[in-house]
């Protein structure tokens, strides 16, 4: 993934973090010298992190980071009681519809959201798609099917 990785800010470089599968030393170099603001967050919802980036993520002083965290498919039950006690409103909230969570720990998030906040969504974690199905659409006639 290295080789196709931008190495300036572009749209390239911020679909490959958020979507594809990340290397180890693309993580490290997130991590320790990202080239833009906002690349962790970025590569904290990414279902190919690794468990140690997800922990390093989940103390992450970027409340927005440690929200994506929160809705990651991994963060590991220390983790988890970590975001259950979060300052933030919104990482609480993100952490209370993870499915890996019994009915006893979601119970257990207590929250005040303001009444004037907007509830965060909560999309599917992005799963690549089937390479025969993305070969399809891109050679179909109808433009719909290409994008």
């Amino acid at each position: 993934m290295e080789r196709e990785l931008p190495d300036r800010s572009r749209h390239a470089r911020w679909d490959l973090l958020m979507h594809q599968a990340l290397s180890r030393t693309v993580v490290d170099n997130v991590l320790t010298a990202p080239v833009a603001e906002g690349e962790r967050w970025a590569i904290a919802d990414n279902p190919s992190l690794h468990a140690d980036a997800v922990v390093l993520l989940s103390t992450d002083p970027d409340p927005e980071v440690r929200e994506r965290i929160a809705g990651h498919a991994d963060p590991g039950p220390a983790e988890r009681r970590a975001l259950a006690a979060d300052p933030d409103p919104k990482v609480q909230v993100a952490l209370s519809v993870h499915p890996e969570l019994s009915e006893e720990e979601r119970a257990e998030i207590d929250c005040d959201i303001p009444m004037n906040d907007c509830s965060p969504s909560h999309p599917e974690p992005y799963r690549p798609r089937d390479p025969r199905d993305v070969r399809r659409d891109a050679n179909s006639g109808h433009p719909l099917p290409r994008r």
